[in-house]
């Protein structure tokens, strides 16, 4: 049996989007790595693209319900898509027959294969991770199980944004409504069978985020990394005790390291991993001059 498929989805190129390709091929070179995206993101090798906007039909349908009362800020258009992903997700994984998966962030980096973990946490459905807090618990690096796990999340999400904001601004003790929200939630409900590894006593450790993650030893605001050969391994606060992280999560600022943290495998991956940012600077960077220019009203956006 093949190992499950990892997954990516994302809007737009990113700078740092050539790099989690990379890794996740370097570590997993026998997995189907999906990237379900855009245009502005199609080109790149060693991943295997889908647009979002094929399953987004339902997506859509929630945005009628997410509006601006709920996230009243600049971030909206963005906070809605890490909602609307998961209806997308949820159809792509049906029209796919995909039965288990490895969901990723784009900001996370893989080190390891990732088969023994679906195994480890066998028992889930789904796993997140961060404190048991409705702003920190997040599916950066989640294991899917059960894809039936996905109707939940976006049933939750539903059920959420029916409700007028002023009740969920009690309920929950927060003004803004990121994705977290919905995760922690459902994530808490008795019989949901989602696992938050944040925390767990094994001989590994799941980065909750190589800036703010207080389980860890840190220099200055960021968790230190000893390496040993291409795996990265954290030291506990606590107990001094080492152990491996499969990945890394460079949530904000720390999406700046990501470059300086890659262990990749071999001639031919470095190569594609440098012909992908050559890609994506040539595509991109003189497509937003075009646009800047007010001659871009027919291309992508990127």
């Amino acid at each position: 049996m093949p190992p499950p498929p990892i997954i990516l989805i994302h809007r737009g190129d990113s700078f740092y989007l050539a790099h989690t390709i990379a890794q996740a091929r370097s570590s997993n070179p026998e997995s189907r790595l999906i990237l379900l995206g855009d245009r502005s993101n199609s080109f790149y090798l060693g991943v295997e693209h889908h647009s979002y906007e094929d399953y987004f039909d339902e997506a859509r349908e929630f945005a009628k319900l997410f509006t601006y009362e709920y996230f009243p800020n600049y971030q909206y258009p963005w906070i809605l898509f890490c909602h609307q992903k998961y209806f997308a997700l949820r159809d792509f994984v049906r029209a796919q027959g995909i039965d288990r998966f490895l969901l990723m962030d784009s900001d996370v980096l893989l080190y390891e294969p990732i088969e023994p973990y679906f195994a480890h946490y066998e028992h889930a459905r789904m796993t997140v991770s961060g404190p048991p807090d409705v702003r920190l618990v997040h599916a950066a690096l989640a294991i899917v199980n059960d894809i039936s796990v996905m109707e939940d999340v976006c049933q939750t999400y539903g059920a959420m944004f029916s409700t007028p904001v002023s009740d969920l601004q009690k309920q929950f003790g927060t003004a803004l409504f990121y994705e977290m929200v919905g995760l922690h939630t459902l994530s808490s409900l008795s019989g949901s069978c989602i696992q938050n590894t944040y925390g767990l006593d094994d001989d590994f450790a799941i980065s909750h985020s190589v800036c703010e993650d207080p389980l860890f030893e840190t220099k200055g605001n960021t968790v230190m990394i000893y390496w040993r050969g291409s795996v990265p391994y954290l030291k506990e606060v606590k107990t001094a005790r080492t152990r491996r992280a499969p990945a890394l999560h460079f949530h904000g600022k720390g999406k700046y390291m990501m470059q300086s943290h890659l262990r990749l495998r071999g001639g031919r991956l470095r190569l594609q991993h440098l012909t992908n940012r050559m890609l994506s600077s040539v595509l991109k960077y003189p497509l937003r001059c075009v646009r800047s220019c007010g001659g871009g009203r027919f291309l992508p956006k990127i």
